[in-house]
This record gives structure tokens, sequence and C-alpha cells, in this order.
């Protein structure tokens, strides 16, 4: 009985430090992440009033000056929050602790109630938290302990939300700055677009194109001479939003607003061949000799578009396989697991359907779980999908054949338009298979070929787990197979990455095979460093997938041999944080999207994207850093021959331990010198 008491208390401690951990890692703001950060502390302490200091001076006096920065709970407290206020030292500075001190606590300003317990909780180098009640709330939680890590990981995301906070102030004022010069010089404004990149079209009053740069040429596919003078919106816009986009237009005449002036947003642009594509728009407002124009900033996201797709879909069926392994180690009960799966994979994985069979030598099938739609719409599907194509149930072939039968029907072929396409996966026990789980999707080709693989391991885990049910196997044998599919998944997942890797080297000839070496080499490097095998992984992966951000970036940039012009040569520094962009929501064991956001950045603060310092940049990103500029001083570019080896060893050597980490540099020269390594 203790032992089940304590694992439940483990199991209680865990969900609120996850509970905690998710709002802190969803929060990219200051204030909105010690508010919310507050409000689950107090939930899970029972506390009923809170306060965040930050920046508290260090001293040794009896009193401190600190200013809240978020109060909760008081509405007394709530109105000092920016006030500075000069409070006892032992109230504020300490460690963890849990303390009964009215006297202390009298202190307190502004209070509409009286305390007499506090909960402090130091936020490593960045403040202090205070939680407050009338007395010791009844918890079972060790208060002073448990949120050690809590703490040190909120200390870590106020420093990042603070700089992202000012980074996001500094876009704010360059946007600002830029619709200001737009305004005043048309010459500027003409100079500047010819050589964007992005497609940057003017609509006057009367709906008509009066600007149009060569980045719109190519993207639309319309010469200016073709365009100029003619009516915008029939020619950028399909039909099927037309009438909605010419009503906001006329209202934006009127004052040069709109619900989309200012603001990005995402919609579907149209060709000269007539062909369809996704397009970043934003819009501005330009008031020429009294009357208001339009000034629209379009962007092909056509590339970026797949490479979300393609993350989506591994994400989702990693989602659908990782909840179905969690789901098969609880599982207790035939029936209940296999509803329990059907709504998993409609749940979690998004999709539009899911049903069991089990094989029955009456009817072929019988239908034993159903989630996310009625028998009627499979039966629908089939109808349709049979008469369009003249093919057999897939179920039946699946069970039968003992191999996955992907259907395709015609898009809203369903009675809700809901079912388009479907896939069969065999339940097999011993290779015969025994029943057939169904997934179905909403639209045509919805399942790719990792999607397959991914679900086949899902329904091969599905039959496993019916099997053990049925035959009280041993329960440590359903946690293997969970960590062996886990395992594929990664290994999946990962291939699908390194693919769109793959795919940014071969825009370029000049930097084919860049990512592997410089992957080969920081690999080369760690292990003469002596990492362990896991931080190893994550800096190959790294490596493997460092400028992915190139993507973004026209092949015709990557490799030109002349001069880049300040705009082009910024797009392409833009590529660390695109590539943390793709990379950010993907989950892996290791910090391979802040890797490759930080891999241009220096010691002395003089990299980019964000100028970071000293150990604020990851060991990985320092160790890739050195990785990569020894392969690109080494290897030809289009605009230099290439240096060598030697010349690259001289110039990290140089740069030892100003831009370049001491013991990693030292590391690298005996990886060349002592171990032999060679990038061919």
């Amino acid at each position: 009985m203790e032992r089940q008491r304590a694992a439940m208390n483990r199991e209680h401690i865990l969900s609120v430090l996850y509970d905690i951990g998710l709002v802190i890692g969803g929060e990219v703001s200051i204030k909105p992440l010690l508010t919310k950060t507050l409000q689950r502390l107090l939930y899970h302490t029972s506390f009923p009033t809170g306060l965040v200091f930050l920046d508290v001076p260090p001293g040794d006096g009896d009193t401190v000056v600190a200013t809240p920065a978020v109060a909760i709970g008081d509405f007394g407290f709530s109105a000092l929050v920016g006030q500075a206020l000069s409070l006892p030292a032992p109230l504020l500075r300490g460690g963890p602790e849990v303390c009964e001190a009215p006297e202390l606590l009298a202190a307190l300003p502004g209070a509409t109630r009286h305390y007499n317990v506090f909960l402090r909780l130091p936020i490593d180098h960045c403040g202090v938290l205070l939680m407050l009640a009338p007395r010791q709330p009844s918890t079972q939680l060790p208060l002073t302990e448990i949120f050690r890590p809590v703490m040190a990981n909120l200390a870590k995301a106020i420093l990042l939300c603070r700089h992202n906070d000012a980074y996001t102030a500094g876009l704010v004022a360059e946007r600002d700055l830029a619709q200001q010069s737009l305004a005043e010089s048309e010459v500027r404004f003409r100079s500047i677009t010819t050589v964007a990149q992005d497609a940057i079209v003017m609509i006057d009053r009367d709906g008509r194109i009066a600007y149009w740069n060569p980045a719109a040429e190519h993207i639309f596919g319309y010469r200016a001479d073709e365009v100029m003078g003619r009516d915008a919106h029939a020619l950028m816009t399909p039909e099927r939003y037309r009438a909605a986009f010419k009503a906001g237009f006329e209202h934006f005449l009127v004052d040069g607003t709109g619900p989309v002036v200012g603001k990005t947003v995402e919609v579907e642009g149209l060709r000269k061949d007539g062909s369809e594509f996704p397009i970043e728009l934003s819009i501005s407002a330009l008031q020429l000799q009294g009357h208001w124009n339009a000034v629209g900033l379009m962007r092909d996201i056509t590339d970026r578009r797949a490479a979300e797709l393609a993350l989506h879909r591994a994400n989702r069926a990693l989602k659908t396989l990782s909840g179905c392994n969690g789901i098969l180690v609880r599982a207790l009960d035939e029936t209940r697991l296999l509803h329990d799966i059907c709504g998993l994979i409609v749940e979690a994985g998004g999709y539009r359907g899911a049903c069991v069979g089990y094989a029955d030598t009456g009817s072929g099938l019988r239908q034993v779980a159903r989630a996310g739609m009625a028998h009627a719409d499979t039966e629908a599907f089939e109808r349709t999908r049979a008469d369009n194509c003249g093919v057999a149930d897939s179920a039946l072939r699946a069970l039968h054949s003992g191999q996955p039968q992907l259907a395709q029907g015609a898009d809203g072929s369903g009675p809700d338009g809901g079912i388009a396409a479907s896939i069969a996966l065999p339940l097999r026990d011993n290779g015969a298979a025994f029943g057939v789980l169904n997934v179905y999707a909403e639209v045509r080709d919805a399942f790719s070929t990792e999607e397959i693989a991914l679900l086949t391991e899902l329904a091969d885990d599905l039959a496993f787990g019916i099997v053990t049910l049925r035959t009280r196997a041993e329960r440590e044998s359903l946690e293997a197979a969970r960590r062996a599919g886990n395992d594929r998944l990664k290994r999946a997942l990962l291939g699908t990455i390194q693919a769109l890797a793959m795919t940014v080297e071969k825009r370029d000839p000049y930097t084919a095979g860049h990512q592997q070496k410089v992957a080969r080499l920081a690999v080369a490097i760690a292990t003469e460093l002596g990492w362990p095998p896991d931080q190893i992984e994550g800096v190959r992966l790294g490596g493997m997938l460092h400028d992915i951000g190139k993507i973004y970036v026209p092949s015709e940039i990557l490799s030109r041999p002349g001069k880049l012009s300040e705009l082009e040569f910024g797009l392409i520094r833009s590529h660390p944080e695109v590539g943390y962009e793709i990379l950010q929501g993907v989950e892996l064991p290791w910090p391979v999207a802040e890797i490759i956001l930080q891999h241009h950045e220096r010691l002395d603060g003089k990299g980019y994207p964000h100028g970071l310092t000293g150990d604020r940049i990851i060991p990985e990103a320092r160790l890739l850093a050195i990785a990569d500029v020894v392969e690109a001083m080494a290897s030809h570019r289009p605009y230099r021959a290439a240096l060598g080896v030697d010349s690259a060893l001289e110039e990290i050597v140089r740069c030892r331990g100003s831009q370049f980490d001491a013991d990693m540099v030292d590391g690298c020269v005996r990886v060349f010198r002592e171990r032999g390594f060679r990038f061919e």
C-alpha cells in the first residue's frame, strides 16, 4: 500500500511539473509567461495569492527595494505592479522556503487580507516568486524541493522572452520606418523593390496594377508590360475569391484601412498559366495625391507549405503512434482497447475516421470498433470508389493478402463530403491476418509513404496488444513493443527530416555534401572531446540539418559567383532563423532547432542572428560553428577557390578564445593533425 501511495505521489508530482513546464515552454513574451506560470503554481499549491519580483538587487541590508512584475489573487497587490517597494530582506532573499512569518508579511503594502504564511521560490539570477496564504495550505507536495527545476526553467524562459520582446519591438520599429520611407519617396521605393526577392505590387484606386516589380514577374509569370493598368483581382486572384477581395478593396479606398491592412496573411494566388499557389501577403496603405493605393508584398510559400505538410504528416503519425503505445501499455480490456485506439486515431491523429473489423466466416469482416464517422459514411465511400474505380473492398483485400491496401475515392464522396481516401491495415499474428484496421481521410492522396509505414507499425503494435491481452502474456513484452515502435518512429522521422536537408543541398551544386561533411567533422571533434554518445548524435543531426533554412533562399542567389547585394546577403543570413522555425515544433531528444539557430553566433557577440555571447551559445552550436567554418574554407565556392584545410585551421586558431571555444578549437586541430581526419 505504501509503495502504491508513493507511486501515486510521484505521478502527481510529475503531472504538476509537466503542466507547469507546458505553460513555461508555450510563452514567448515576459508578461504572459510570469502571469500564467504564477497562476499554475497557485493552483497546484493551493496558495491564494502570489507576486513575482524581477531583478531583485543583491546586498546584505535589512531591507531591499524591489518592484513586483506580476501580482495575482489580491487586488491591493495588483495596484502595486510596477512600483518600487521597500520590503524586509528576509522576505525576498534566501533559498526555497515555506515560512510562517506574519510580522514580515505585514510589511507588504496594499494587502486586502491578512497573511501569515509565505512560500519563497528564487528564480535563478532573475528574481523571486512569492506565494502568500492566511495559513499553510494542506498539500502533500514537497513545496521547497519540487519546484527547483521549474524555477531554473523559468529563469531561462525569462531570458528568452526578454530577448524575444526586444526583438519583436525592433521588428515593429523597422516595419514602421519602412512604411514611412515608402510614403516619402517613390524613387527610393522603386530602387529597393527592383532587387527584392518578394513580389511587390501596387494597386491604384481603380483596382488596376500601378507597379509590378521583377520578382512579381517571376512569381506570377506576367511581364510588367502585360499587367500594367489591368484589373489586379482578375489577374492574381482565383475566381472564387474575387467578389470578397473586391468588396474589401472598396472599403479600403475610403480611409486606407481594412481587416488585413498592416497584417501578414496566407492566401491563394493565380499564375498566368491558370495554376493556383500559396502566397504570404502583407498589405500596406499608401496615399498618393489624396487617394489610397494598396501596396502588396507577396512571397511564394509553395516550398514552405510542402515542408510544413511533410512535417505535419510526420508529427501526426508520431502523435498517433506514441499515443497508441501508451494505450497499449495500460490496456486491460480488448473492447476498450479497440475503441480507445480508434478514438485516438481520430482525435490525436486528425484523421476523418477509423474502425476495426475481425475476420468472420459469415460476412468476411465483422466491425467491432469505430470512431469519427457513421457506418453509412464508409458504405457510401466504398460504393463511390467501386463505381468509379471498379475495385473490391480494400479491407477484405488487406485481410486476404496480409498487406496494406490503399483506396482512393473522389473528394467529397461521403455524405458530408468527409471521406475521400482510406487505408486498410491487416492485424497479423504470426504472419496470418485475423482482422483489419481501417483509417479514413478527407482528401485524396492523404497517406504519404512515411505515414503508411508508421500506420503499419501502429497496426502491428495493435495486433500485438490484442494477442497479448488474449493470451495474458507478460506485460513486459508489450513495453518492449512500445519502445521498438518509438525507435522505428524516430528513425522514420529523422529520415524524413534528412530528406529535406538533401533537398537543400541539391539546390546548390557548389555546396553539395557540405552538411554531411560538417556533420562528420563535428562528430569527430565531439568524440575527441569525450562527449557522451547521445550528445554526439545530436551534434551529428544538427550538422546534417544546419543549412535547412536555405530552402527559403532562391537557388540563383546560392550559386551566384559575383558579389551579392545587401538584400540578397540579408536573405542568406536569415537561414538560421528559417531553419529554426521549420524544426522548432518537431519533438526531438536533442536541441537541433537551437543548434541550427545559433551555429553562426560567435563568443564575442559578433555573430548572428541574435549576437549571443559566451555560454549563452549552447555547446553543440559552438562546436558546429567551428566545423562549419573549417569545411567552408577548405571547399570550393562559386565566389572563390578552395583555401585548404591548413588555412582553415590557421583561421580558427587565430580566433581561438575570441570567436571560437578554445577547447573545441584544440580538439579540431588534433582531429586533423593527430587523428588524420579527411573530408573525402
